[in-house]
């Protein structure tokens, strides 16, 4: 190990190689006589960037050996692959190529500062991180991207960015209350600049019309998508179409529910005719079953 860090200490400057190999050929560039062996030849494994591939004058002489060539560079040779520092211009054409981002505001706050291989640079945008909900505007996110080089080899890179577009969200117009189906004259729809992704707050009146929040949305507030459950099968107080089966007899009537519920679970429905409530099981949309051996309407 002291004497490859010797041999490096005294090479002044180190040849490129573009390839995973270091073949003949690169070896030719500094040492004249070993043209005379196949170009294609591989020698061994190209550096990764960042490091040294170091041929010691004792492995130069057993390629002399090996290759019947004389007079093998004094001092050794070294090789790696040529970097260059990443900019914010290149880093930035790269972002806006993500798609969805070619109209959104993006700002480079901070970004890696190590060399990178020449290669195709790509910033994913499956790899850009979502801002928290309580998050502001102007907070800074992670965004990982990748230089892709030698063959499906690829070189990781990051920055931090604030990123804003113009956005929808559902905005309750009044406190939109627990467990009550979201009626569409309670909810409005405003444009905001914000992060132009993903997110937990609804962007239109069809996504929460109908559905019932867990919880108090007070008005003024945006409307999030995971404080909602889906909008009852059958609502409390509608007619519903109630089916009766005893083997192959059916009866079909009209009956009110008395409770709300999706499909599979059981509601209290009325039989106007009788004034008795009965359970029934949730078949669909405004529709109720009810099966031999359960309780009769």
């Amino acid at each position: 190990m002291m004497s490859l860090w010797l041999v490096a200490a005294a090479v002044a400057t180190c040849a490129p190689v573009a390839g995973d190999r270091i073949v003949a050929g690169d070896l030719a560039r500094v040492w004249p006589g070993f043209a005379a062996v196949p170009g294609e030849t591989p020698l061994g494994f190209a550096p990764i960037p960042g490091a040294r591939r170091i041929f010691a004058p004792a492995e130069l002489a057993r390629l002399a050996a090996r290759f019947a060539v004389a007079e093998p560079p004094p001092g050794g040779v070294c090789f790696e692959r040529p970097t260059t520092p990443l900019t914010r211009e290149r880093a930035l054409a790269a972002m806006r190529a993500a798609q969805g981002l070619a109209d959104a505001r993006i700002e480079i706050v901070e970004l890696s500062r190590y060399p990178v291989p020449a290669g195709d640079l790509a910033f994913p945008r499956e790899r850009l991180s979502v801002p928290g909900p309580a998050s502001p505007p102007s907070a800074p996110t992670l965004w990982k991207g990748e230089v892709r080089y030698g063959g499906g080899k690829r070189f990781s890179v990051w920055a931090r960015v604030v990123i804003t577009g113009t956005r929808r969200r559902v905005v309750a117009a009044t406190a939109l209350r627990a467990g009550e189906p979201v009626a569409p004259e309670s909810v409005r729809v405003e444009e905001f600049q914000g992060f132009p992704f993903g997110g937990r707050v609804a962007e239109a009146a069809a996504q929460v019309a109908g559905r019932r929040p867990r919880r108090t949305i007070p008005a003024g507030t945006a409307v999030p998508l995971d404080v909602l459950d889906e909008p009852a099968a059958v609502e409390r107080g509608e007619a519903v179409r109630v089916e009766v089966t005893s083997g192959a007899a059916r009866l079909a009537f009209t009956g009110r529910a008395e409770t709300a519920g999706q499909t599979g679970e059981t509601v209290r429905v009325l039989n106007p005719s009788s004034r008795r409530t009965f359970p029934a099981r949730v078949a669909g949309k405004g529709s109720v079953q009810v099966r031999a051996g359960e309780v009769a309407p």
